[in-house]
């Protein structure tokens, strides 16, 4: 998992990692002595006369004890150096505890008299003048001991001109300086930001582990001021104390960042860890325990236990979060300090020897990232908001279309409902008020028999039925049946065409199946119908006539008039405006309307739409 992380990403992941390196390296190369007469690397031990080389670390233990813990050694200048012109200082890069320095028996250097303090975070240099007896390759002696360090370290011993080591010692101070006055910066802009957060009210409960880190930073760099280190110097071990929690507390703040995204499991032990913290520093407040030796065993490796673990979570969990760039950013934040504190760890027990401290420059890093990342987080709330404010937005003008459909469709509705109560009015009007008229004609017709009164009544039962199929059809309900307005077509014309010698067979039995989801297609099929069988009888003067009704293969219902016995219809003859109603009818229900012609007549055919 972790390795396909690092090939889809490397371009981000690569450049976040080797940053800090290239800022050690650079900071080892600033720092580093390169003018100077000549370099002893060789040393002699008073006692067992055993050679040591240079630099020299002596693991003295992490008790508190005296002046015991000692080692007397002398410099053995190279051969080619007893030729050169004797040199008016040496210059060592770096040195922990006390340091006395004599010449033909004669001390004509003391730390001790000078009151040189091991600082936490500041590695002190020495530019000593030498007697103005010494010759270019007189052995010098030396004499360390411990001034509450866990080792005796000093360089290698540079030897020349005042000048040739005035650049060194700018480099020196001038790094610590930087680094202080960047670290200051960095923090002041960090707290600004978490001000302005509290003050805009953009200040998430997610901060407050940060407020924790920041304010031991502070601490922490408090004690690195040459001024005032002193006073914290004795706070020291006390405060490597809280490391672990620091990390465990920007850890913190990253699962809140990854919405529970990045497991980074910080929330789990810092509890636990603070309980061991907060004992041991009561423990160590009655000097029951011995802070160098916890911090030693428990502090450092917990934080860069937690560092490194941090630095592959995030690494390997950053694609499960949205606020990705911010996860590798602390990432590159936790491996740079991982890295430093490491560097900086082994250099105080001697496991690596040069002058450079490389905390300072994971502070800054850190300070940096934290408060880049709470800007970003803070941007990335407010792009949230203004998202779900649009979101809002659209989401009102979507209800406010909807509910203006809505009204639109209402406002049909009750025009709707208007006409069709409107029309059931009319329709009852009809049905009672010229329905009865046209029964009462049809009633008193039948009272005398004559070739008038059989005309009327014929008329009037037409009628009748013409007014019910035209209350069938135009209604809204679904189960207007066409059969029936067929069968209601054929109670019309049945009698009266047999009466006039035209043979009708009448054959809708087909349309039982037929159903249509709008009853107004009946009526304009019922009118196409009276048209054909108006033409076929008073135009073409038929005397055979077949109404037939199929389903053809593609499932289409199908009517077809034809009529015989007559004048064969011709297309190129003048046409009245009878099929043309007819094509207009069909067209309005998507039916196929065709009309060709036969022997005596024409063959008419409506195809339904399915």
């Amino acid at each position: 998992m972790i390795t396909q992380v690092f090939k889809s990403d490397a371009k981000i992941i690569i450049p976040l990692l080797v940053l800090p390196m290239i800022l050690f390296l650079l900071a080892h190369a600033f720092l580093q002595v390169d003018q100077y007469q000549f370099k002893v690397e060789t040393a002699i031990e008073s006692q067992s006369g055993q050679q040591l080389s240079l630099p020299i670390f002596k693991f003295v233990g992490f008790d508190d004890g005296a002046q015991e813990k000692q080692l007397s050694v002398t410099l053995l200048p190279p051969a080619e150096a007893r030729d050169k012109v004797p040199p008016s200082h040496v210059y060592f890069s770096f040195l922990y505890g006390n340091l006395k320095l004599s010449h033909n028996g004669e001390v004509f250097f003391d730390t001790e008299s000078r009151n040189i303090k091991d600082l936490p975070v500041f590695v002190q240099p020495l530019l000593i003048k030498l007697p103005t007896t010494y010759t270019s390759g007189d052995p010098i002696k030396m004499e360390m001991s411990r001034n509450a360090t866990n080792a005796l370290r000093i360089s290698y011993a540079y030897f020349g001109d005042a000048d040739d080591f005035s650049s060194a010692l700018k480099n020196h101070f001038m790094y610590y300086e930087v680094m202080g006055f960047a670290n200051a910066g960095a923090l002041i802009f960090t707290l600004l930001v978490l001000l302005i957060l509290a003050l805009t009210r953009s200040f998430k409960k997610e901060f407050r582990s940060l407020v924790f880190v920041i304010t031991c930073m502070i601490l922490f760099e408090i004690s690195s001021i040459e001024s005032v280190g002193a006073a914290f110097s004795s706070y020291w071990q006390p405060l490597l104390l809280l490391g672990p929690l620091m990390v465990l507390a920007s850890g913190k703040y990253v699962e809140y960042l990854g919405d529970g995204d990045i497991n980074l499991i910080a929330k789990r032990f810092f509890s636990l860890v603070g309980l061991v913290s907060i004992t041991a520093l009561a423990l160590g407040a009655l000097d029951v325990l011995n802070l160098r030796l916890v911090n030693f065993i428990f502090s450092v490796p917990l934080m860069l236990g937690f560092c490194l673990w941090a630095t592959y979570k995030c690494i390997k969990q950053a694609k499960n979060t949205q606020r990705k760039m911010e996860i590798y950013a602390f990432a590159m934040a936790m491996f740079s300090f991982a890295v430093s504190f490491c560097h900086d760890y082994l250099q105080r027990v001697g496991l690596v020897n040069d002058n450079v401290l490389l905390t300072q420059i994971s502070f800054l890093t850190f300070f940096v990232v934290i408060a880049i990342i709470a800007v970003l987080d803070n941007e990335r709330t407010q792009r949230v908001i203004e998202k779900n404010n649009q979101l809002l937005s659209e989401a009102l003008d979507d209800q406010s279309t909807q509910l203006k459909s809505e009204f639109q469709a209402r406002t049909i509705l009750e025009r709707e409902k208007v006409k069709a109560e409107e029309k059931l009015r009319f329709y009852s009007n009809l049905h009672d008020g010229v329905l009865g008229y046209l029964s009462n004609i049809h009633a008193v017709s039948e009272l005398e028999k004559s070739e008038n009164s059989e005309t009327v009544r014929r008329l009037s039962k037409n009628a009748i039925n013409e007014i019910r199929v035209m209350m069938e059809t135009d209604t809204d309900e679904p189960e207007a049946s066409l059969f029936r307005t067929c069968s209601a077509l054929s109670q019309q014309i049945m009698v009266p065409l047999r009466a006039i010698g035209v043979d009708v067979k009448w054959n809708t039995l087909a349309l039982l199946n037929y159903t249509t989801d709008d009853p107004h297609n009946n009526m304009e099929i019922f009118r196409i119908l009276q048209e054909a069988i108006h033409n076929a009888t008073n135009r073409a003067k038929c005397k055979e006539l077949s109404i037939q009704a199929f389903q053809n293969e593609a499932g289409n219902f199908t009517i077809e008039i034809a009529n015989s016995g007559g004048q064969t219809y011709s297309a190129s003859g003048r046409m009245g405006r009878g099929i043309a109603n007819m094509r207009r009818r069909s067209e309005s229900i998507a039916a196929e309307f065709s009309i060709e012609p036969q022997d005596g007549g024409a063959i008419v055919q409506l195809i339904l739409a399915n």
